[in-house]
C-alpha cells in the first residue's frame, strides 16, 4: 500500500523531517483511508521543494507524479518576504497609508488605516471595494459627516470629482482631522495618504477664534478704526471704518490697497 512504501522510506531516512512527528507526517500525505491526498506540498532538506499530485486513471489505478516546486516557491518566499518588509515601512507610519487596485479593490494598507475604518483589525480583507470599507467605517461611526447620510456620503466619494482631487481635509471622530493627499501610480493603482493634521487645525480655529474676538471689539468701537500693513494694504477694519468709506457692504476687502480705498 501506499502507507507501506511511505513507512519504507521513513525507515531508510529518505524524510528526516518526518522524524519529529512521524505519524503526523504519514496523516498529512494520506487520507483516512490510507490512499495519497490528491495534492501535497512537501519541503525537503537543504530548501527542497516538491508538489506530489496524485491523479486517478480510468482503470482505477493512481497516476502519482513529483513536480519540484523548488525555483517557484523560493520566488513566492522572496515576494512574501519583500512584502513583509513593505508592511513593516508602512506600520511604522503612524498615519494611515493605503492602496487599492485599479478598480477600487483593496491591495495593501498599514495599521493607521485599519484603525481609521474599524477598531476590529479583522474587518477589512484584501479584495474587497472600497465602498465596501467606507460603509465599515460608516457603520462604526468613523466620519462625523456620514452620520445619516452614509450612502449619500459614499456616492460624493467615489465621485469622479473627489476621486480627482488630490488632496483633501476630512473631519474624523473625536475631533481628530487628517489631510488626503491621492495619486495614481503608473499601473494605476489608487494611494492615499493621510496626514494627521489636527494640531494645525486647532491652531487655526485658535486664530480664527482670537480674529473674531478683535473684530467684535473692533466694531464696539464707534469710530472708524483700520490696520494696514507694511505694503499699505488692509488687514483688519471695523464697522465704521467701512460705513465712512463706502455704502456697500461689501466695499472693502482684505489685501486691498489703500490708494484703491481712497478712491
Amino acid at each position: 500500500t501506499h502507507r507501506d512504501i511511505l513507512c519504507m522510506s521513513l525507515d531508510n531516512g529518505k524524510y528526516p523531517e518526518a522524524n519529529i512527528d512521524r505519524e503526523g507526517w504519514l496523516a498529512h500525505r494520506l487520507n483516512a483511508n490510507g490512499a495519497a491526498k490528491p495534492m501535497v506540498n512537501i519541503e525537503r532538506p537543504g530548501d527542497i521543494h516538491y508538489r506530489i499530485q496524485s491523479i486517478p486513471a480510468g482503470s482505477g489505478d493512481n497516476l502519482v507524479i513529483w513536480f519540484n516546486t523548488t525555483e517557484p516557491v523560493r520566488q513566492r518566499q522572496a515576494a512574501d518576504r519583500a512584502h513583509a518588509r513593505l508592511l513593516d515601512a508602512l506600520n511604522a507610519y503612524p498615519d494611515a497609508i493605503v492602496i487599492y487596485d485599479k478598480d477600487l479593490n483593496l491591495l495593501s494598507w498599514n495599521d493607521g488605516y485599519s484603525r481609521s475604518i474599524s477598531d476590529n483589525p479583522t474587518d477589512l480583507v484584501a479584495g474587497m471595494h472600497l465602498s465596501d470599507v467606507l460603509r465599515i467605517a460608516a457603520g462604526n461611526g468613523k466620519y462625523p459627516a456620514a452620520f445619516g447620510r452614509e450612502e449619500e456620503w459614499i456616492e460624493e466619494i467615489l465621485s469622479d470629482k473627489a476621486m480627482e482631487r488630490s488632496s483633501e481635509d476630512v473631519e474624523l471622530e473625536g475631533g481628530v482631522h487628517h489631510r488626503l493627499l491621492r495619486s495614481r501610480s503608473s499601473i494605476g493603482d489608487y494611494v492615499v495618504i493621510r496626514l494627521n493634521s489636527t494640531e494645525l487645525v486647532v491652531q487655526k480655529q485658535a486664530a480664527e477664534a482670537a480674529e473674531a474676538r478683535l473684530i467684535g471689539a473692533l466694531n464696539a468701537y464707534p469710530y472708524p478704526f483700520a490696520i494696514y500693513d507694511a505694503e499699505e494694504k488692509l488687514v483688519v477694519w471695523n464697522d465704521a471704518y467701512r460705513v465712512s468709506m463706502t455704502d456697500d457692504p461689501n466695499g472693502l476687502r482684505a489685501g486691498m490697497h489703500i490708494s484703491e480705498a481712497a478712491r
